[in-house]
């Protein structure tokens, strides 16, 4: 599952979360995968700024985060949508696109 909301702000951080990663073959958490996110347009093919690594939080039940910087979100355009592309690797591979709507801070 995601953990972060359908908006993401112009000129502010966005810190993608993917919360409770799960081997489906053993019900296990998984603790040890590779993860990025990249941001993308919403043709799902131009990519916008650099994809950045997702880290494991420590003590977490299978718990990644980052951070993709106000400098990326600065290039948005408010009230279009766009992708965040999660790739996970390890002993867990998926792939997940989370939509997004950038948005003004304070905007509804």
């Amino acid at each position: 599952m995601t953990d972060f909301g359908g908006s993401v702000y112009l000129n502010s951080a966005l810190r993608p979360r993917l919360v409770g990663l799960v081997d489906k073959a053993t019900g296990s958490f998984v603790n040890d995968a590779t993860m990025t996110a990249q941001l993308y347009e919403e043709d799902k093919s131009t990519t916008v700024g650099a994809a950045v690594a997702m880290s494991h939080q420590t003590n977490s039940k299978g718990n990644y985060a980052g951070t993709i910087p106000a400098a990326t979100t600065a290039l948005l355009t408010a009230n279009e949508r766009y992708f965040i592309f999660i790739d996970i690797s390890g002993t867990v591979v998926d792939q997940r696109w989370v939509p997004v709507t950038a948005k003004h801070r304070g905007a509804l």
